[in-house]
């Protein structure tokens, strides 16, 4: 094995641990609710949409879907647009965007 084979190596070992994985921001999202928890914890940010929630802090219903690394992560965070909060988590498809 050369020293490039090598250092190709390392550099897909690190890229993957720092930028796909990324364990504190793996270890953010773990903490957050999930989207039931969410509104057990704040049964006033429930709409009847069941697509919106509003936010716990400020209360607006304006809600980002924010990948965790990159866009092909599944991981995502729900953070609202006006506040910044992360709201709670999902991970994979929105259930409700499955029908759309």
């Amino acid at each position: 094995m050369d020293l490039l084979s090598v250092v190709v190596g390392i550099g897909l070992v690190l890229f993957f641990y720092f930028v796909v994985y990324s364990k504190p921001q793996d270890d953010e999202w773990k903490k957050l609710p999930s989207f039931e928890e969410y509104l057990d914890d704040h049964p006033e940010c429930e709409t009847d949409d069941v697509k919106c929630v509003t936010c716990f802090s400020c209360g607006s219903d304006n809600v980002d879907i924010v990948p965790v690394t990159t866009d092909g992560d599944p991981r995502q965070k729900h953070v609202c647009s006006v506040c910044k909060k992360a709201l709670f988590k999902t991970k994979g498809k929105i259930w409700w965007a499955e029908n759309n």
